[in-house]
């Protein structure tokens, strides 16, 4: 073997360096535009470009890859309404600017449609991916429920869940396929925005 031969022949072995946000995202384009009942390890494997083995020793498992994932959506794309909460100086100016950012989100995405966390809330998900997403979801609420405090709300809790039952709702509906402008019609039926 000549010397070009053998410093070729270490180039295709030398293992590829593991770019964990890159799997990351491909896990959970995976876990949202399938879920997780429908997605193998061996899918997720074959998604993020490594073997089985190599899943189980950067994740752990399935149900741990899950939980990285759906954090990792939480602070990231599944936390649009922080900058809205901050800035609105009213009730409605928040609730409606609120759901239009939901709208948008949940619609830009052909492949991933929808909140991550509200579509692997129901009982129909695997116990893993709901106990992973109800802590964030609680964290949700309690957020929503402080900025209607902070906007002198009399009900805050209330508004709070109204707000965060229409998001899911939005979600589910955006999973299903409706567009952008079908949820926006659906805020001017409930009259959140004029005509």
């Amino acid at each position: 073997m000549t010397t070009k031969n053998i410093q070729n022949a270490r180039l295709r072995g030398r293992p590829r360096k593991f770019d964990r946000d890159a799997a990351l995202t491909k896990a959970w384009r995976s876990f949202h535009a399938r879920g997780y009942d429908q997605v193998s390890v061996a899918d997720l494997a074959a998604d993020i470009g490594i073997n089985p083995p190599s899943l189980y020793a950067a994740f752990g498992s399935k149900a741990e890859l899950f939980d990285e994932v759906a954090m990792r959506y939480a602070s990231g794309p599944g936390n649009f309404g922080g900058e809205i909460s901050a800035h609105a100086k009213s009730v409605e100016e928040w609730v409606v600017g609120l759901l239009n950012r939901a709208i948008e989100v949940y619609t830009q995405d052909s492949e991933c449609r929808g909140c991550l966390i509200s579509a692997h809330l129901s009982g129909g998900n695997a116990a893993e991916a709901r106990r992973a997403c109800e802590p964030l979801q609680q964290a949700t609420l309690e957020a929503l429920t402080s900025t209607a405090t902070r906007l002198n709300h009399p009900r805050p809790k209330a508004l709070a869940h109204a707000v965060s039952a229409l998001m899911a709702g939005f979600s589910a509906m955006a999973r299903g396929g409706a567009s952008a402008d079908e949820l926006r019609d659906a805020l001017v039926l409930i009259n959140l925005v004029e005509v």
